[in-house]
């Protein structure tokens, strides 16, 4: 069972089945635009097959970015860490206190292994987030057509 994480202004907790519809709702042409694996238009059968297709306690873990019992975001650890926000909720720290938590939680494990992120060129935000929480910067192909920067993280993260 994944646990959830609490921050000083979120709640990070495992997506349902019922959160399909508010996924689908937030993800507006804003935030596809710079995901990788999100199609546009994002319509409600693509966010009910992701929440069926999530790796569940496969080393995957995935988790609703909620602030007041409201989804505003995803954040996950997949093939690497990924997160997005609703427009609305740009700019006010919400990311990086999203992305700072699960880093910390990862890392609390000795044997964690090294984490790589990315973003689309062009998507400053999230690339202050990653820089802030860390990264550095690693260039890697990408089979996606937007160009890509790849992001990597050291084990003993602080």
């Amino acid at each position: 069972m994944r646990k959830n994480i609490i921050t000083e202004r979120l709640y990070l907790r495992p997506p349902i089945p019922q959160d399909a519809q508010a996924i689908k709702n937030l993800i507006s042409y804003d935030v596809a635009q710079w995901l990788t694996r999100v199609l546009w238009p994002y319509q409600i059968s693509d966010a009910t097959d992701w929440l069926a297709a999530l790796n569940w306690g496969e080393g995957g873990y995935v988790w609703a970015i909620t602030l007041h019992g409201q989804i505003i975001g995803m954040i996950g650890l997949e093939d690497e860490l990924g997160y997005w926000l609703a427009p609305e909720f740009w700019g006010k720290g919400y990311a990086s206190e999203a992305v700072h938590a699960v880093l910390s939680d990862h890392f609390k494990n000795p044997d964690a292994l090294l984490l790589s992120s990315g973003y689309h060129l062009g998507n400053d935000r999230s690339a202050n987030v990653l820089v802030k929480m860390g990264f550095s910067p690693w260039v890697a192909k990408c089979a996606h057509p937007l160009p890509k920067i790849a992001m990597w993280i050291c084990k003993k993260w602080c």
